[in-house]
């Protein structure tokens, strides 16, 4: 992805193999210090959503609600790399290879046909797109 407004839908939850309550996601981003928006997400799955806010830095949501957040300003125009992954139980947040913080989080299993999306919220969202670059995406279905 490169660039305003580009987003992609992978595909369900089930067809990437992501069904079993673990899932983590990693992936190069790069945005720029002039974006005008002031809330961008990278991915949504489900319960999982990560994204980036000029205030609160990445943040990792769970059922919409924020579970962690990096409190550092990203948004620099280099690349950085971030993950998250949770386990049934633990939300774990890195940025740059460093772990940012953990916590216990119960979230409920998102059915199967949940679209994956990277670059935006859901298929209806058109306010959250991810300024900026996108590389190397990985989702796993375990917790890493």
């Amino acid at each position: 992805m490169v660039g305003d407004g580009d987003m992609a839908a992978l595909g369900s939850l089930e067809s990437l193999g992501l069904t079993g309550g673990t899932m983590t996601v990693g992936a190069w981003f790069r945005t720029s210090a002039h974006t005008s928006q002031t809330r961008m997400t990278l991915f949504s799955a489900g319960p999982m959503q990560l994204r980036w806010t000029k205030v609160m830095g990445f943040q990792l949501l769970m059922e919409g609600a924020v579970t962690l957040g990096t409190f550092s300003n990203l948004n620099d125009g280099l690349w950085h790399y971030v993950s998250a992954s949770f386990n049934g139980t633990t939300a774990v947040l890195y940025v740059d290879h460093a772990m940012y913080t953990a916590e216990t989080h119960t979230a409920p299993q998102a059915a199967a046909d949940t679209t994956v999306y990277i670059g935006r919220t859901d298929s209806e969202d058109t306010s959250t797109f991810f300024n900026g670059q996108v590389d190397e995406l990985v989702l796993l279905n375990i917790s890493a």
